[in-house]
Formats: C-alpha cells, structure tokens, sequence
C-alpha cells in the first residue's frame, strides 16, 4: 500500500516449518508448498512466521516482484520440486480450472449466492467493518435500486446485483482501521494456532503514513518489519474506527483516503442519475456503470490508474445511458 498500516503483499515470507516429531525433517508436502504459492499470488499470506526451535527447518520465499519470478530455496533439498510444486499454487490462482484438468481433477460446482444472500452478507461485514448505521446505509440504496429495477423490468436484479457487490466494495476500503480489526479478530488468532506450533514469531512489514520512508524513485512509500508488539496498536486503532472518515481520522487526510471516500459520494450520485433515466432500453448501460468499481484493484499509483481509467469509462457509458436510441440506431 502506498499509504497507512497495509499488510498486502511483503517482498519477504520466511516460515518456519512446524509438526517436526510427526514428519521429522521431510520438510512440508508438496501440497503445503502449492497452498503457499497460492496464498501469496492470492494475496493472503502477508506476514511472517520465524520459528525459535533449531529442529525446525526454515522455508525462505523470495518474491522479486509482484509478477516476477520467484527463488524457493529449503535447505537446498529438493530445490525444483519445491520450486514446481509453490508455482502450481501461483498458477491455480490464474487459471484455476486449467489446472484441475491438468491434475485430472473436477471441483465441485458451487451454486452462486442468491441475491438476498450476497445483501445479507456485505450487510454484516460493513456492520463489523463500521457499525450498523453504515449497514443500513448500504441496504438502504441496495433495496431501492432493487425496487425501481424490478417496476421498470419485472423479473430483473442484475443492476441490484451489480449494486449490492460494488457498492459494498467502495464502502469497505481497506485502511488502517480494517487492517488492525482483521489482525485482531478472533478468526486471525484461530488460522495461527491451527497452522502452527510451539514458539513463533510474527512479523507484520507495514507501511505507517507517519513513519514510512518514500523510495525515491517511485515515491511508494516502503514498508518495515514491525514485530508483533504493533498487536497492542492494532487493538486501538480498532476501537478507534469510529473516527474514520471524520475531521478528527488522522490518516483520512492522505491522497488515498479522501480518493476512496470521493468514489463512494461519486457512486451514490452516479446511481441517482441512473434511478431517474432507467428504462428497458438503457438497462444493460446501467448494470456495466454500477460494475465498473470492479476495476479498480491495488494500491497507491496501481490505484490511481485504476480510478482515472474506470472515470473516462463511465463517462462514456454515461453518454450511451443518456441516449438509448442513438446506439439502438447505430
């Protein structure tokens, strides 16, 4: 992240192998390693984990680049395999039925959530991630789009789908006060003590708007290795969300933030204009202009790409929107 307390994606994953008396010094399956890889493309391991007990063998990731190539070294043993066995993790990230079909596998077809399901679901995570007045917010725009949707087009929800997923997306952008409650919450704390044993250390690499330097080529602010004495931190920035989005938020100042609470105002007053002109002739113009925010991934400058791009879009969907008939001539 360019700005704020983000774990996001380190440059650095060292881990320590744990279950060492049931497999000795084996090291960690193939399937662990896949899982590995998949986590980091994935984004979801962030921090890292250094065991104090010599029996363990220590499992050093190095990630040149978001995208680049990756080093994976365990003791020297079984260097390609290991390396073979973390990219196929990297690969079912992209592709992930092509990778079943290699392996001779079928996953289980899930059925998607009703809409009702997907509403309930963004509902509760925005009551943890702000409190229930910033749900019912949330709920409010959903139904009423929901409503007019379904008078204008009986039997229609894909712009209220489109709405449900997006809108929340906007509403919960990841700042320092979310990155404290998912590292204090309850589901953290059980993933650790069901993966690991014994005595270990957390490593959380952060980059705090107050004390990050800026790389001085590309002005993104590098992160640091912050041990797990920030908890503490992280448990009152939690209580503290309250503050969020108010004059008194002290990171709600930086670029970033006041760019993701300005998608949100543009979002709601973009819904209106698309509420007062709906028809069935425009209707698939208005499901494309509530999904763009689906564009818009990463942080810092990845994000400001982002923003820029989905605006000059939306702008041409709005004018599309505005005049049905033109594009049905055309």
């Amino acid at each position: 992240a360019s700005t704020g307390i983000n774990t996001g994606r380190t440059k650095r994953l060292n881990m320590n192998q744990r279950r060492s008396q049931r497999h000795g010094e084996r090291g960690r399956s193939s399937e662990a390693r896949r899982l590995h890889g998949f986590a980091i493309s994935g984004g979801l391991l962030a921090l890292s984990l250094l065991g104090s007990s010599p029996a363990l063998a220590q499992l050093e990731f190095e990630l040149s680049d978001l995208n680049g190539t990756t080093g994976f070294v365990l003791n020297g043993v079984a260097v390609q395999a290991n390396r073979e066995a973390f990219n196929w993790g990297r690969r079912y990230v992209v592709d992930a039925p092509a990778v079943m079909q290699a392996a001779g596998l079928r996953e289980a077809p899930s059925a998607p959530p009703t809409l009702d399901e997907l509403i309930s679901r963004r509902e509760t995570h925005l009551s943890a991630y702000q409190d229930t007045a910033y749900a019912r917010r949330y709920r409010a725009l959903v139904d009423r789009v929901r409503r007019i949707e379904g008078r204008i087009l009986p039997g229609q929800q894909s712009l209220a789908e489109a709405v449900a997923q997006n809108y929340a997306k906007l509403l919960a952008y990841k700042d320092e006060y979310e990155v404290a409650r998912l590292h204090t919450d309850a589901a953290f704390s059980r993933a650790l003590e069901a993966e690991f044993e014994g005595n270990y250390q957390l490593k959380f690499h952060l980059a705090p708007p107050l004390l990050a330097r800026r790389d001085p080529h590309t002005g993104i602010p590098r992160k640091r290795a912050f041990g797990a004495w920030v908890l503490p931190v992280f448990k009152l920035l939690r209580r503290l969300k309250g503050l969020r989005g108010t004059a008194f938020d002290p990171f709600g100042y930086s670029t970033e933030r006041r760019a993701e609470r300005r998608l949100i105002a543009e979002y709601e007053n973009t819904l209106e204009q698309l509420l007062d002109g709906l028809c069935q002739a425009n209707h698939d113009d208005a499901v494309a202009i509530a999904n763009l925010p689906e564009q818009v991934r990463g942080f810092g400058h990845i994000k400001a790409a982002g923003i820029e791009q989905m605006h000059r879009r939306r702008e041409e969907l709005l004018q599309s929107f505005a005049n049905p008939a033109q594009r049905v001539a055309a």
